[in-house]
């Protein structure tokens, strides 16, 4: 109970601070772009804490405490959650990528992807797109050419609400975003958000295990792990060539 109440007081600082920044646009991944020969790949897929509780709307400074407080047993479930289906993730992509012909390194925690600085955009008129952070060390440390990073975003359960009066039934959401990056100039090679959520039909509130919720959560994770592969697993078209009569 207060560590949900401490975060939802924490995430009001932000929001009343104000923390918006401006979304970075998709891009999209060449379609011949694994066919190239040679590449080195390293995959990081960052873990998973623990999923959280996301509040929506007009929500003020002293709604936070009220409305993390009604949601406590929802959480209390959540957080014992099995999430080793997000785990695979990695694998599953090197198993795809090296069956392209892509040399691959998958990355443990302690890779540094977190710890890297800011990179400032040299590119003010955004015809080209690059990484927010630094990763352009990691080409000389793991001799790898591209870095793959999946990153969760939102995970666990959101709400909208005005004031600390609901507006409507929770909804189980998984969000991830998706990039691959050249590590000779940070530039984005492939760039998605990736957002999943799943409405509980019918009673969400039957605990102390939540069915509708938490099946919904799972759902909610293979869609967004779905969501990758499509992403990746892009081909060229081959364009049918009709010969002259």
């Amino acid at each position: 109970m207060n560590k949900l109440i401490g975060a939802a007081f924490l995430l009001s600082m932000m929001v009343l601070g104000g923390c918006a920044t401006t979304p970075q646009p998709p891009v999209t991944l060449a379609a011949d772009h694994w066919q190239q020969p040679g590449q080195r790949v390293g995959i990081y897929v960052a873990p998973i804490k623990e999923p959280e509780f996301y509040m929506e709307g007009d929500v003020r400074l002293l709604d936070y405490a009220i409305n993390a407080a009604v949601m406590a047993p929802v959480m209390g479930h959540f957080s014992s959650l099995d999430l080793s289906d997000y785990t695979t993730l990695s694998d599953e992509i090197r198993q795809y990528l090296e069956g392209e012909g892509v040399i691959v390194r998958v990355l443990a925690e302690d890779a540094g992807i977190d710890d890297a600085a800011d990179f400032p955009d040299p590119n003010k008129e955004d015809t080209l797109y690059f990484a927010d952070k630094d990763f352009t060390r990691l080409k000389s440390r793991f001799g790898i050419d591209q870095l793959l990073l999946i990153k969760p975003k939102r995970v666990g359960v959101a709400r909208p609400y005005h004031s600390f009066v609901p507006l409507s039934n929770p909804r189980a959401v998984f969000e991830l975003n998706g990039e691959l990056v050249d590590l000779n100039d940070n530039r984005l090679l492939w760039f998605a958000h990736i957002n999943q959520a799943q409405h509980v039909r019918g009673n969400w509130d039957e605990p102390p295990v939540f069915p509708g919720l938490t099946n919904g959560f799972y759902a909610a994770l293979e869609s967004a792990k779905q969501e990758v592969h499509e992403h990746l697993h892009r081909r060229m078209e081959q364009q049918a060539k009709v010969e002259p009569e």
